[in-house]
């Protein structure tokens, strides 16, 4: 006769669990209203933003990773990068697309790496710990152009966020490293491009719907953090902190300086951490390493973006005048342009002669 033995939950956990649950049940059914206006303006920013901007570049890097493209360009580069930057082709290429896509991209590209056995899971988490950036068109057409009414501004705060990116890369290469792995893959092993193409949107559609997912949960939390506490500065303070898609012009009507923007974004809230934390499923990082690095990748910025605001004043010279961002508006012309010009560089890559790739890990 067997005995079947059962692992009973944690009592603290199941006791959060409950308070959490109650707590939410509460504010839903006794502020219904300001919860459905708040997920109401998450699925704006969801329509106007993150649709528009994310889901085209998103359909590109994934589809860039399954056809192969990613493992043809890392082993092109992989003798560059490492002498520049101590970095495999491999691990530069996903800092390039985290550095132009946005925050979960990295991660995803990371995670599938991770799964299908092209990376390990030291080299996906020391990945994990500098590939989570905001985009460029967020930084500098959101930010820079829309809250703070300066483009050089927001040029400043990319500039910040690029320079910590690759300082935190070379921080975290220091450690000597395993010896280097040749992995011959035969092109035939990867999907037709048809597949990678179908694959790559399905996929592409998930993040995107996480991420609207995400946003407009946060977005209702904050509307009832705002009835709360009655729409004061300390909500202000806190938005950003919850999600920086629509916190990042709440923090203005406190008029912090420039510099202290770059933290913002490097952190990217709460919402983001947890975007990070389901892109990157496979690797099952802690929200404790996230909340680290995403920490430490903010401090970074903060320090040299002051800098760099230092050096060049005028930049900063418009930052009391912080206007309201109007969604309609928002400016996708960088967008599609990365689009256009990913899109020539997927067919290039995907039309290579018949051979095997030898790949640098």
């Amino acid at each position: 006769m067997y005995t079947i033995k059962t692992k009973r939950n944690s009592g603290y956990y199941s006791g959060t669990g409950c308070v959490l649950f109650f707590i939410s049940a509460f504010c839903i059914l006794g502020c219904s209203s300001a919860a459905s206006h708040g997920a109401l303006n998450g699925l704006k920013i969801a329509c106007y933003i993150i649709i528009p901007s994310i889901f085209p570049f998103t359909v590109c890097s994934v589809f860039f990773q399954k056809s192969g493209g990613l493992l043809w360009v890392s082993g092109k580069l992989n003798k560059i990068t490492k002498a520049i930057f101590n970095l495999s082709g491999t691990e530069f290429s996903v800092i390039l697309l985290s550095l132009l896509g946005g925050y979960p991209i990295g991660a995803k590209i990371t995670d599938e790496l991770y799964r299908t056995n092209v990376i390990d899971k030291s080299t996906s988490k020391r990945l994990l710990s500098f590939s989570v950036n905001p985009s460029p068109a967020f930084i500098i057409s959101v930010v820079g152009g829309s809250v703070l009414n300066s483009v050089s501004a927001g040029v400043m705060l990319f500039i910040s966020n690029l320079t910590a990116c690759f300082i935190l890369s070379r921080l975290f290469t220091l450690k000597p490293k395993k010896k280097t792995v040749q992995i011959c893959m035969p092109i035939s092993s990867h999907v037709s491009v048809s597949d990678a193409f179908v694959e790559s949107v399905r996929s592409a559609a998930e993040i995107t719907i996480n991420i609207c997912a995400f946003v407009v949960l946060f977005a209702s939390v904050a509307e009832i953090l705002k009835l709360a506490l009655s729409g004061s500065l300390l909500y202000s303070a806190l938005c950003p902190l919850l999600e920086i898609s629509f916190g990042i012009t709440e923090i203005g009507k406190i008029g912090i300086p420039a510099h202290a923007y770059s933290f913002l974004l490097c952190f990217g809230g709460i919402s983001t951490i947890c975007q990070v934390k389901q892109a990157a499923v496979n690797i099952k990082p802690t929200f404790k390493f996230i909340i680290f690095h995403r920490l430490l990748h903010g401090i970074t910025a903060t320090i040299i973006s002051f800098v760099l605001f230092k050096i060049f004043p005028k930049s900063s010279e418009v930052l009391s005048n912080v206007n309201e961002v109007k969604l309609a508006n928002y400016p996708l012309f960088l967008p599609s342009v990365m689009l256009i010009i990913f899109s020539v560089l997927f067919l290039s890559f995907v039309a290579n002669p018949k051979g095997k790739k030898l790949i640098d890990i």
